[in-house]
């Protein structure tokens, strides 16, 4: 894939930036996306109308239906035109039957009503995935991207109805007063003039909507896979080595001479010089990945409504179901009220359970969970440290032994944040998580002290810059004010 070529910017986006990116790659592409779509749908619109002249409605629902069919070649024209490849519409006409046979008959079916038709379509179209590898690849793209799909749905299907409802409205305020016109008989009992009329607004309002539709659930698309893979960063270190490519002789020299000079004057960690062959790589990384803070299941549950139980009309006519529905819902105000109350406080209770959980503990007589035992690799229990951490971090520190002695400091107030101070912190968080819930369960100086601690540690331990002396003895010195000399708890 040439991202070098790729005309937008790849960085992680949320699903409503992501909505608004696709938004404007149809407003860049809309001309090519335009002509494809009549150049497909205006014939076969048509065609339709022809031949269900005395069932117009029936027409304009297959068309409708069809809507999966008809956004094949706008997906088609943004795969390429993304990567800079505008193809023309000879080119377009011809691969669509190819792209069209592609899971027509699921896409026309139980896929049909899919929220997420937008989002799934480049997986069938541009991966050619189907069965098992689809079911599981749609789950994995979903993730935190499929709500935004599904309202793009949702928003999409209500600006097609109301845009020919909002123009016949307006032809209504158009007509002068003195006119009179049946608008009763007009709605509810139209003839087929009228319905050809209102059947060729709705495809002009479907080939307006279309473009944008298709393009917003290619960009959720492509956010999830930037997220999911990493765009962003192999597009940063394809510029950097292009970059070091483009150095002169000189250049290159010198940039080698510095690595040497860092390489010899930095001592390796053990853990990083040691060299693991591929099958122990494959076995490490197959075991972490095994871990169950790598997997998230979540079950979803819909209701699917049954509106077509009662066919009956009234003599307005207004469909018995919906007479029914408003007089249920008259009827049953309050307790709809008193519902949405109360899941309003649910949600408050479910949005604040950290916080909640605070106070609930305190008054707690439960025996609180045992702390963990390792964490970022480091042995958190009491036992392994030594009787006097400070006295052991400054001899380590004089001996010129950086690494180990900070790495001490550190792990010796992680461990007694964990048994002292009641923290609960998990073997899946990172070290800003771990900084964040001690600021959030601390008081402020205790916090600082920490952050303070934490950012030095990041620095030492993926930069390899160790704290300065004074920075170093400042810590040292503000640690008994948090934590006890010694490595017991009195």
């Amino acid at each position: 894939m040439q991202f070098d070529q790729i005309a937008v910017k790849v960085r992680p986006r949320s699903a409503w930036e992501s909505i608004d990116l696709g938004i404007l790659m149809a407003r860049n592409w809309w001309w090519p996306m335009c002509r494809a779509w009549l150049a497909v749908t205006l014939p076969a619109f048509i065609v339709l109308q022809l031949l269900l002249y005395s069932y117009p409605v029936i027409a304009i629902v297959i068309f409708w239906w069809l809507k999966p069919i008809w956004e094949r070649p706008l997906l088609h024209i943004l795969s390429r035109a993304l990567f800079g490849e505008v193809p023309e519409l000879k080119q377009t006409l011809c691969a669509f039957p190819g792209l069209a046979a592609k899971q027509w008959f699921a896409s026309l079916t139980y896929r049909r009503l899919s929220l997420t038709r937008s989002m799934d379509l480049p997986v069938i179209q541009l991966e050619n995935l189907k069965g098992k590898q689809r079911a599981q690849r749609l789950k994995v793209l979903h993730g935190n991207t499929g709500t935004g799909a599904g309202w793009l749905t949702f928003i999409g299907l209500h600006v097609e109805i109301i845009l020919p409802l909002a123009f016949l409205a307006l032809v209504a305020m158009m007509v002068p007063e003195a006119v009179e016109v049946d608008w009763q008989a007009l709605f509810f009992m139209p003839d087929r003039g009228v319905m050809g009329g209102f059947n060729l607004l709705s495809y002009v309002v479907m080939s307006l909507v279309a473009p944008f539709y298709v393009a917003a659930g290619f960009s959720l698309y492509l956010n999830r896979r930037i997220r999911l893979e990493g765009w962003d960063l192999e597009l940063s270190f394809r510029r950097l080595v292009q970059r070091v490519q483009t150095l002169n002789g000189v250049g290159k020299v010198a940039a080698l001479l510095l690595a040497a000079v860092l390489a010899c004057g930095w001592p390796p960690d053990a853990a990083m010089a040691q060299t693991l062959d591929r099958e122990t790589a494959k076995s490490q990384i197959e075991t972490v990945m095994a871990d169950e803070t790598f997997h998230s299941l979540e079950t979803v549950r819909s209701l699917d409504w049954d509106w077509f139980s009662d066919e009956q009309q009234q003599e307005n006519g207004f469909p018995a179901w919906l007479l029914q529905l408003i007089e249920f819902l008259a009827a049953n105000l309050r307790f709809f009220l008193w519902v949405v109350v109360i899941a309003l406080v649910l949600i408050f209770l479910y949005k604040q359970r950290d916080w909640l959980l605070q106070y609930v503990r305190r008054g707690s007589e439960q025996i609180p969970e045992a702390p963990l035992a390792v964490l970022f690799g480091m042995e958190m229990g009491r036992e392994t440290l030594p009787p006097d951490v400070l006295a052991e971090v400054r001899s380590l520190w004089h001996r010129q032994q950086f690494r180990a002695a900070y790495s001490l400091l550190y792990r010796a107030a992680l461990s007694r944040l964990m048994h002292d101070y009641n923290i609960r912190l998990r073997s899946g968080h990172t070290e800003e998580e771990c900084r964040r819930l001690v600021v959030q369960q601390t008081g402020p100086e205790l916090g600082d002290y920490f952050s303070e601690l934490t950012r030095h540690w990041q620095r030492l331990a993926y930069a390899h810059r160790p704290p300065a002396s004074d920075v170093m003895d400042g810590l040292c010195e503000r640690w008994p004010d948090f934590f006890q000399a010694g490595a017991t708890n009195g």
